[in-house]
């Protein structure tokens, strides 16, 4: 019957499976092919010839094809195939999907197949392993969905799902995506206490929406919000995550005085609610840039804003207790070394 169903061209498709499926699968699996729609059976069949003997290949891997396998690639396939046919060929995202949707905590968490389509439609140019691959500080397919699925088990946030799932916001998914990765590769940083999502840190409403904050600028977000907030017995400790590129750093740091600005405000709020620079943490993908560049931008907004923060307000008080010195001079002069304790939260992953 499949073989009636796609056609000649497709025989040697209809041959593989027929030769290599196991005697358990081959019913359900050959079932869902004849129920497909055509034009994705046939592209199903045509990848399973793929004549490249590597094992990230689908087509290498058909003695081990389920019905669940079949319907993970069947997802991948339409959330992927517009921007490159490579990510259906992908044995080990594929496999690393199929894991995932085993769990129905995880199906129910993200949206059932429909989210898993958005999560994969908005990581548009993520790398696989069978791509030609340009971002490189993107997670690999497989790594992205196992982040997705550690998430899921573990923390399972509204706020970052929808973040995730963006689709006209590609740099909100990579900051999203970033925090994923960080979660499962660093667990221990958010270890020993409650951890809680992308809240408010005050009620003030100029802080939290300082006016000059460009709403285009999508890589740049200066509210003043926690991403990630760890509460403690000995305090809380806050985490923000900055994936920034080098080209947006370098022009953070040389042309953009009105982000500055928007950025100053957020770290002054932040700055507000710790006793020890120790209980803050300011995460750069350091896929992205390195930790000097991250430094730097700490340093610039420093420099830009020494005589509005030792003004003799109630501020400047904040300031002496976290880094240690009344005077300006002295505050300026640690700034100016990239290498002083003051940058202990400044760190990148």
């Amino acid at each position: 019957m499949l073989k009636n169903k796609v056609g000649l061209l497709y025989n040697n498709g209809v041959n593989n499976l027929c030769l290599q499926l196991s005697l358990t699968n081959v019913s359900a699996v050959m079932d869902y092919l004849i129920a497909m729609e055509l034009s994705q059976c046939q592209r199903f069949l045509s990848d399973i010839v793929n004549p490249d003997l590597q094992p990230k290949f689908i087509g290498q891997n058909i003695p081990l094809l389920t019905l669940q396998k079949l319907k993970s690639w069947q997802i991948i396939d339409n959330a992927k195939t517009q921007i490159s046919p490579n990510y259906r060929l992908d044995n080990f995202a594929i496999n690393n999907l199929t894991i995932a949707r085993s769990s129905n905590s995880f199906t129910t968490n993200i949206g059932g197949t429909l989210g898993i389509n958005a999560l994969l439609v908005a990581n548009k140019y993520m790398p696989c392993a069978t791509c030609k691959n340009n971002n490189n500080f993107l997670q690999i397919a497989s790594e992205y969905i196992s982040d997705v699925n550690y998430f899921s088990d573990n923390y399972n946030n509204a706020n970052l799902w929808a973040d995730l799932k963006q689709p006209n916001a590609i740099k909100t998914v990579y900051g999203a995506a970033f925090q994923l990765r960080i979660l499962r590769e660093h667990p221990y940083l958010f270890a020993g206490g409650t951890l809680s999502f992308d809240a408010s840190l005050i009620d003030d409403t100029d802080a939290d929406n300082p006016g000059n904050d460009d709403p285009n600028v999508s890589e740049f977000r200066s509210k003043c919000r926690y991403d990630i907030k760890v509460e403690k017995s000995t305090g809380i400790n806050y985490f923000e995550f900055k994936s920034w590129s080098n080209n947006f750093a370098n022009t953070f740091l040389n042309n953009s005085p009105i982000e500055r600005t928007a950025f100053a405000n957020q770290l002054k709020t932040y700055l507000t609610q710790i006793n020890n620079l120790s209980q803050l943490k300011y995460m750069f993908d350091g896929k992205r840039i390195t930790e000097i560049k991250a430094k730097q931008v700490l340093q610039k907004v420093f420099e830009d804003k020494a005589n509005e923060w030792f003004d003799g307000g109630s501020f400047e008080t904040k300031i002496i207790s976290l880094f240690g010195t009344a005077n300006k001079q002295v505050f300026l002069s640690k700034v100016n070394d990239t290498n002083n304790l003051i940058y202990q939260f400044v760190k990148t992953y």
